[in-house]
């Protein structure tokens, strides 16, 4: 009989998204993709909807990150500019993933409006 390394409770593995999206930002793509690949499967077998919320979050949070850091790249290398959107981009993150994990911990759902705010 083998066990999985990995806990089975959603509940759980979205607050070890929130921890690896955390991580994430001072050891970047490891564990983001990680927590994405987590979030996207996790998300299509939770039976709670307001669980899933989180996982939408996550995931949301992941590529929008992604996407200010690749755009910050060009902007550093020509202009210096780059380091003020990772700034930005460094607090958008840890904003989003604070409300989440508050929300996650009150086994409250990231809400419609949230989820349209802060890009996403």
């Amino acid at each position: 009989m083998t066990t999985s390394a990995l806990p089975h409770e959603p509940r759980t593995i979205a607050q070890l998204n929130y921890a690896l999206l955390a991580l994430s930002l001072f050891v970047p793509v490891l564990s983001g993709v990680v927590a994405v690949a987590l979030a996207y499967h996790e998300r299509q077998r939770c039976p709670e909807p307001w669980l899933t919320t989180h996982f939408d979050w996550q995931i949301r949070t992941f590529w929008w990150s992604l996407l200010g850091f690749v755009l910050g790249l060009p902007l550093l290398l020509f202009l210096g500019l780059g380091l003020l959107i990772w700034l930005l981009v460094f607090v958008w993150v840890v904003v989003r993933l604070v409300i989440g994990f508050l929300r996650l911990n009150e086994c409250r759902a990231i809400t419609h409006e949230e989820l349209r705010t802060m890009f996403g």
